[in-house]
């Protein structure tokens, strides 16, 4: 499935959104994966690029954000899990 995560929209509590979240997405992954394949696509993240992603990636990725381990704010950590779901779920039902 192809994800873009520069789509990804967060906002601050007073409304205000994060700018660039996916460069924050890139690095988490970037720096606390266990898992050598998504090293690069954590480098394609933060270009901005359009990612293709396996079933195995987006699981691994999810599972990375629902961790205690990463040091971002638990609403950051639920809107990624929900954009990469969401965007799983759409890739899904477009190949049917």
């Amino acid at each position: 499935m192809k994800i873009d995560f520069s789509k990804l929209q967060v906002s601050k509590l007073d409304g205000e959104p994060v700018e660039d979240f996916y460069k924050d997405v890139a690095n988490v992954i970037y720096k606390f994966t266990e898992d050598l394949d998504l090293v690069d696509i954590a480098i394609q993240i933060n270009r901005g690029n359009i990612v293709e992603l396996r079933d195995s990636d987006s699981q691994k990725i999810v599972r990375l954000f629902e961790s205690n381990k990463i040091p971002m704010f638990a609403f950051a950590r639920k809107a990624v899990i929900d954009f990469v779901t969401l965007q799983k779920q759409k890739s899904n039902t477009d190949e049917k």
